[in-house]
């Protein structure tokens, strides 16, 4: 059986004499390309790190570069700092629109953090530039909510109803131990020391449990909110249905004519109602 033969990794070829041919007229880097570069910047609020205003270090990298970059990046789903750094080496259309620029991960991280309201507002220029190409009607919207999940479990994530329940469970554990402690007193037996040795350490983890659960709701007590998280404090807890998660409410309006998404926030809330005039904002 004859199969398709695959090139010499010896064999040289005649690839083409510049980069920009690798990237056809209608591909969409180059419409990222050319919108990031209609953009004022500086109004949008995009900023270099610290010590790269102060001149110390080696020269930043273009805060458009790097825009360029994560506007590719969410435009197929990738959002790790790793990954968008891996394909500007391996990527040819990213390395097309990069440039052959190659930053590492930390730089493309600290941009992500450093001009989250610069994101904002450069989303808010894509939105009218739709408009101004009559990509969007403005007859019809629709919007819903979707939960994102957090980088959080949901045994991390604590209401007050459920710190109420766990410190009821551990105080009665605390209790049940204390009084097979005091069986043991009153009834030797040949392994009363192991026994003991055992549930005095099962003691300690209930009472350092439930110290540990009463600082936490002393400090939810403190606050407006109804939840607190360990690894993720913004996030809230979300139940959809039958199943429960730690995460947030994405709220997304959307214009009928071509399914673009016109405006989106992130909230806090479970319930959708009341979100509308988040996204008016």
């Amino acid at each position: 059986m004859s199969f398709i033969k695959r090139v010499s990794r010896d064999q040289v070829l005649l690839l083409p004499d510049c980069l920009d041919d690798y990237v056809d007229e209608n591909n969409k880097v180059r419409f990222i390309d050319e919108f990031v570069n209609g953009l004022d910047l500086s109004e949008c609020g995009f900023t270099y790190p610290k010590e790269r205003l102060d001149g110390r270090g080696r020269p930043a990298y273009d805060p458009a570069d790097l825009l360029k970059l994560f506007i590719y990046g969410y435009s197929y789903g990738i959002r790790s700092g790793r990954k968008l750094e891996r394909a500007c080496k391996v990527n040819l259309e990213v390395i097309w629109l990069m440039g052959k620029l190659k930053p590492d991960f930390k730089t493309i991280c600290d941009f992500r953090r450093i001009n989250r309201n610069a994101f904002k507002k450069a989303s808010a220029q894509f939105t009218l530039l739709c408009n101004k190409l009559k990509l969007i009607s403005g007859d019809f919207i629709a919007v819903d909510g979707t939960s994102i999940k957090a980088v959080n479990n949901i045994s991390k994530s604590w209401t007050k109803n459920k710190l109420n329940s766990a410190l009821k469970k551990y105080e009665k554990e605390v209790e049940k131990y204390l009084g097979q402690l005091e069986e043991l007193d009153e009834a030797p037996s040949p392994n009363r020391e192991e026994k003991q040795n055992k549930l005095k350490s099962s003691l300690v983890k209930n009472q350092e449990k439930s110290q540990e659960l009463k600082k936490l709701k002393q400090k939810l007590d403190t606050t407006d909110k109804n939840s607190i998280c360990y690894n993720d404090p913004e996030s809230r807890p979300l139940k959809k249905g039958r199943k429960s998660t730690v995460g947030y409410n994405v709220q997304h309006a959307v214009d009928d004519k071509n399914y673009l998404i016109i405006a989106a926030e992130v909230t806090s809330e479970s319930c959708d109602l009341g979100s509308l005039m988040l996204l008016r904002k």
